[in-house]
């Protein structure tokens, strides 16, 4: 039996691959920063790899790539690149077509979207029947904006959000080594992850802490080596420049967004998208650069709920909703608070049903149907625009968290419980 149920599911996802691959356009903003960056490094232009954003980070990327992005018949925005060098490095090696990385990139995402429920569900400790569990994780990748905006632009933040997932799996299966390396090479690639690791120290797991020290070490060097020490330079520069900045974006649900909204609202300048040479630009978005009381206040909040996190973490060393909670929160404080930052925590959405009852339920509900597509359809029809949804989604993700807070502290109660151990 339940070898037909995962042959199903195993046969929806590829449906589901085969309907997005074909209604989804070809040309996705995200990833192709991540190839035009490659371009510049095989090149041998790496001065166009970054942004050259000094005071405020503009989300517009060198205007060297305008002519670039026209020439492989791009139609869209252009985004920064704002990983670290190596991955300049290893794309431009790989000399592939945008075409061909992005097929193969999609098809790699996908087949992480698969693992996603099945990682989350041993975190959990299989309290409830793998099936159910599955089918909620699943309706939330791909019938959100979590999922769908990662989707579409065939984000790295899926493989970020994968193997933010398998350094909590290893840690729930006593594999620390295994936990620690996935943490480092999720913090290699985007490096708000790296943050999780004072969770780590608070809970004295100094096997997990040493493995990402080796890990994200020998990455660190081998970043260096490849790319030189100066590209790391701007990479660094570029981190600074983005912390300092305030930005004001539709899908992107930060603190810093409602503080710049509610406070700076006539400081913000309007900053039109770059497209590629020919295109002219549709629509925008606002930043300013954070005044030093702005500033000040971002870094203490980081460091205030890194140590009430880390107080918690020490005092509940076998609560599992810590880290889907820190992974909430130290996003809506970092600058950019994209909808697909937070796939990792909502793939532990299914503990409000099966710990919180009716109560769980009704909070999944009107957190996941808010935030999508049939609940963004339904409440423009009734009068309400996207921008106000958005806003509101900072506001649904502290629900988020304050349930999970809730639910941490209570076993299993759900008539779905059942441990499978085949899994």
């Amino acid at each position: 039996m339940l070898r037909t149920i995962y042959l199903g599911l195993g046969v929806l996802l590829c449906a589901l691959f085969v309907f997005y691959s074909i209604s989804l356009p070809p040309d996705a903003a995200d990833l192709l920063a991540v190839w035009m960056a490659g371009e510049g490094f095989s090149n041998g232009n790496p001065a166009i790899i970054y942004p050259p954003d000094d005071t405020v980070f503009t989300m517009r990327p060198d205007p060297a790539w305008r002519t670039l992005a026209a020439e492989i018949g791009h139609t869209e925005r252009l985004f920064p690149f704002v990983y670290p060098p190596i991955w300049a490095v290893l794309v431009g090696w790989a000399d592939l077509s945008f075409a061909s990385f992005a097929f193969g990139a999609r098809c790699v995402n996908y087949a992480l979207l698969a693992l996603i429920p099945i990682l989350s569900w041993r975190a959990l400790g299989r309290e409830m029947a793998f099936l159910p569990h599955a089918i909620l994780v699943t309706l939330v990748m791909f019938g959100t904006f979590f999922g769908t905006s990662a989707i579409d632009e065939i984000q790295p933040q899926i493989l970020v959000a994968t193997l933010t997932l398998v350094f909590l799996e290893r840690l729930r299966a006593n594999a620390p080594i295994t936990a620690g390396a996935a943490l480092a090479v999720a913090a290699a690639i985007k490096l708000y992850p790296a943050l999780l690791i004072v969770i780590v120290l608070a809970r004295r797991q100094y096997r997990v802490a040493a493995s990402f020290a080796v890990v994200g070490g020998a990455l660190a060097a081998a970043s260096i080596w490849l790319a030189g020490w100066p590209l790391h330079v701007e990479f660094l520069r570029l981190i600074g420049v983005i912390s300092d900045t305030g930005l004001s974006l539709s899908l992107s649900w930060s603190f810093d967004k409602l503080i710049g909204q509610w406070f700076f609202a006539d400081s913000l300048m309007r900053i039109s998208p770059m497209m590629p040479l020919g295109l002219d630009p549709e629509g925008g978005w606002r930043v300013m650069a954070k005044p030093p009381v702005w500033q000040a206040f971002s870094k203490l909040s980081l460091l205030s709920m890194l140590v009430v996190l880390a107080i918690w973490a020490r005092r509940a060393p076998d609560n599992d909703a810590v880290y889907p909670v820190a992974m909430i929160v130290l996003a809506l404080l970092s600058p950019i608070a994209w909808a697909y930052h937070f796939i990792a925590p909502v793939a532990f959405a299914p503990m409000l049903i099966s710990r919180l009852g009716d109560v769980g339920k009704l909070i999944f509900i009107a957190v996941f149907f808010s935030l999508s597509m049939a609940g963004a359809g339904t409440f423009q029809t009734l009068g309400v625009p996207i921008e106000a949804l958005t806003d509101w989604a900072t506001a649904l993700m502290l629900l988020l968290a304050g349930a999970m807070i809730a639910a941490g502290t209570r076993e299993a109660q759900s008539p779905l419980h059942r441990s499978d151990h085949r899994l």
